[in-house]
């Protein structure tokens, strides 16, 4: 019983040191995606498959399951979006199109 009684004591102090208070906003200090500029986009080619895409930059934070040829990056800080975006359009699960917004 004692040693059932110290284990729940010992999960509950080290599950209070997990979180933390901010005073960073509404959304904490939180953080989703890479930034575009630490991608090698450099390496993107027209007529890359998309399994070469995504081991060259990864696949991105997530895909519109009605639009699955889209890719979009986009990195989000602390609730704020950066404006850096990547968009990369496939066809035929084939590189066609990458677009950069704002272009840098």
């Amino acid at each position: 019983m004692t040693r059932y009684l110290l284990t729940i004591l010992a999960l509950t102090l080290t599950g209070c040191s997990a979180f933390q208070t901010t005073d960073d906003g509404k959304y904490g200090n939180s953080t989703q995606g890479i930034p575009v500029s630490q991608l090698d986009v450099e390496k993107l080619k027209i007529g890359m498959h998309k399994r070469k895409v995504a081991d060259i930059i990864g696949h991105p934070p997530h895909i519109n399951p009605f639009a699955p040829d889209t890719w979009t990056y986009t990195f989000t800080k602390n609730g704020q979006q950066d404006p850096d975006v990547l968009v990369l359009t496939f066809k035929n699960h084939n590189l066609v199109k990458i677009q950069r917004s704002p272009q840098s």
